[in-house]
């Protein structure tokens, strides 16, 4: 497997928050600009499983927010040996926007069931008895505050926020494994706690790769800054990403370098033609001229 990053989208499969329109522009965004492979539900799958033998970090930007089926192990209670949950455990990574990841598990002909507590517990292990599922729309986008980590990885728009984690909950890590790892992106203060609207979450220990949340909100028309930004977290959370987005902007300069010379030789050669047709004018004129003498 040469590449190492991917965007899904399948549409025989559903989401929830995340609409057609701006799912089909999250995949024109990452395969257009940043040359991000398209793949469908089966596709992930087999992504996934030949991920689990590779060290370099494999990333997977999801364009409609429901889990498919083909990557976990169970569809009633999916289990820590599902190949999504594996595929973070080895220090790959997924970026989700939208609903809440495994809320729901989607199945083909855009069919999909509630899994709720049993699919939250995949992505957000050690749970409190008591926790309650975040339902409810908690903070306001003037109110969210951008983290150090956040404004390092390039975050600068702000977002209403409907997904916050429960507050008085936090993922800190435990001994003997220390693991896993919670950087918060943004955060919302309530007046007697945190809750945290996006953040990333690294299960195996390899530094900000794992699961990366964004946009805990309806996404009905996903803007270009929302997706500019996406792309800078996927790019600025490591120099090598730093290195490849860099890489990215010179090809697109180089191109653009390129389609402006074009432009300019093409408008060079229809001026020497009307260059030329002038002449041919004149000197037609000039030779009626002699010929009225």
């Amino acid at each position: 497997m040469s590449e190492k990053y991917y965007v899904y989208y399948d549409e025989n499969y559903p989401s929830s928050w995340i609409s057609e329109d701006s799912a089909k522009k999250i995949v024109e965004f990452f395969t257009s600009k940043y040359n991000f492979k398209e793949i469908n539900s089966e596709e992930l799958a087999r992504v996934m499983n030949e991920s689990l033998n590779i060290h370099n970090e494999v990333v997977v930007v999801f364009s409609q927010d429901v889990i498919p089926d083909t990557v976990v192990d169970n569809p009633r209670s999916p289990s820590e040996n599902s190949i999504v949950k594996r595929f973070l455990l080895q220090g790959h990574t997924i970026v989700w926007m939208g609903d809440i990841p495994l809320l729901y598990l989607g199945h083909s002909k855009h069919e999909k069931s509630t899994l709720g507590r049993a699919g939250y517990n995949l992505f957000y292990p050690d749970l409190p008895s008591d926790f309650e599922m975040p339902d409810n729309p908690l903070a306001k986008s003037q109110q969210i505050n951008i983290t150090y980590y956040g404004a390092l990885f390039g975050l600068i728009h702000r977002w209403d926020s409907w997904r916050p984690t429960p507050q008085g909950w936090s993922l800190l890590p435990k001994p003997p494994l220390m693991r896993p790892m919670f950087y918060a992106l943004t955060q919302y203060y309530t007046g007697t706690g945190y809750r945290f609207s996006s953040y990333i979450i690294d299960y195996g220990g390899y530094g900000f790769r794992g699961l990366i949340r964004l946009y805990d909100c309806k996404l009905p028309d996903i803007s270009a800054e929302m997706l500019e930004q996406v792309a800078r977290i996927i790019f600025f959370r490591n120099p090598t990403g730093i290195e490849e987005m860099i890489g990215h902007i010179h090809d697109e300069l180089r191109k653009l370098k390129e389609d402006l010379e074009g432009r300019f030789d093409a408008i060079k050669s229809d001026l020497s033609r009307i260059g030329e047709s002038i002449r041919e004018a004149l000197t037609i004129l000039r030779e009626k001229e002699k010929g009225r003498e």
